[in-house]
């Protein structure tokens, strides 16, 4: 979700400064461990003997929302070119991606909505 929000950055922040984009990626590296804490979350919401299939729910969607958020962007592209993939703009891409920022916002919301178990 951190990482979907910085890429965002980088994308709708038009001429955004080689300094801040540099923070803005290793942001982004420090980011990228976040899935553990996933898991860990899932252990503490399920019961003990359904951690194992939860956790390998939630490896599954994250990969099953990278195969379905890539054609979604694809099509939005191509409905948003005028003639083919050599008209693709910039402003056709912030369009697309808005796609992958509304799942990392939908994301953000689920999370909030989660309860300590204890």
């Amino acid at each position: 979700m951190a990482v979907s929000a910085l890429l965002c950055l980088l994308i709708f922040v038009p001429a955004l400064p080689l300094p801040a984009a540099v923070a803005v990626m290793v942001l982004i590296g420090f980011s990228g461990g976040t899935m553990t804490s996933c898991f860990a979350l899932v252990r503490q919401v399920m019961p003990d003997h359904l951690t194992g299939t939860a956790v390998g729910i939630v490896n599954s969607l994250t990969v099953a929302s990278g195969a379905v958020l890539q054609p979604v962007v694809g099509l939005l592209l191509d409905l948003l070119a005028e003639a083919g993939p050599a008209s693709y703009t910039a402003a056709s891409f912030r369009l697309a991606f808005l796609a992958i920022l509304v799942t990392a916002l939908a994301g953000l919301l689920v999370a909030f909505r989660l309860r300590e178990k204890g």
